[in-house]
């Protein structure tokens, strides 16, 4: 699996090494898109943030199977930044379109 890190490059990792970053109901997801490679994410803009309504087949998907069970996205946790992009969900929107490397800022929507 290829996780991409911000301004350190890519690193190859197992799925052990796939420690999850959880800071009170939030996570980070760190993804490298490729020349073909799609999210996987079907999302509902609501205000400041992007709803997971469906995972498919995709990124996310990859990211699922491999990292810690912390980190799973889910149908209902919510986008809240992309990169440094927080506020509209319209521009987070537009980043995860945009860019190649992604770090997402999730918030549980019922985290136990």
């Amino acid at each position: 699996v290829q996780v991409a890190f911000l301004k350190a490059g890519l690193l190859e990792v197992s799925s052990q090494d796939l420690a999850p970053v959880v800071l009170n109901n939030e996570y980070l997801v760190f993804l490298r898109k490729g020349s073909c490679s799609q999210l996987g994410l079907d999302v509902s803009p609501n205000e400041e943030r992007l709803e997971v309504t469906c995972i498919g087949a995709g990124l996310v998907q990859e990211w699922n199977r491999y990292c810690s069970q912390l980190s799973v996205v889910q149908v209902g946790d919510q986008i809240v930044q992309v990169n440094q992009k927080v506020g509209e969900a319209k521009q987070l929107l537009d980043e995860c379109k945009r860019k190649v490397e992604l770090l997402l800022r999730i918030r549980r929507k019922n985290l136990a």
